[in-house]
């Protein structure tokens, strides 16, 4: 059985839920890490949900969801990556 672009909306949307506990003051190297495998999977998982949608209208609405998620994945990993530049701006000065 193929996976259909609900599928792999669903496997961005868990994505995406995975990096948002990872946002917090106390980040760490190893969590922007996580974040960013998380979102590169978040991006991989709508690719598929494109291909798997193809030319159909019905499993078209699922892949803009997938990117949807992968967006919000990648918006989380940049914020922790910013959390993390401005708190080690802060300890050096």
């Amino acid at each position: 059985m193929s996976a259909t672009a609900l599928d792999y909306l669903i496997r961005a949307g868990d994505a995406f839920v995975a990096t948002l506990p990872l946002h917090t003051p106390e980040v760490t190297r190893l969590d922007h890490q996580r974040a960013g495998r998380l979102a590169d999977y978040a991006w991989r998982c709508a690719e598929l949900a494109d291909h798997a949608a193809g030319k159909d209208p019905e499993q078209f609405e699922s892949a803009v969801a997938a990117h949807d998620m992968a967006d919000r994945a990648y918006v989380i990993t940049t914020t922790i990556r910013e959390t993390r530049t401005t708190r080690s701006a802060r300890k050096v000065a």
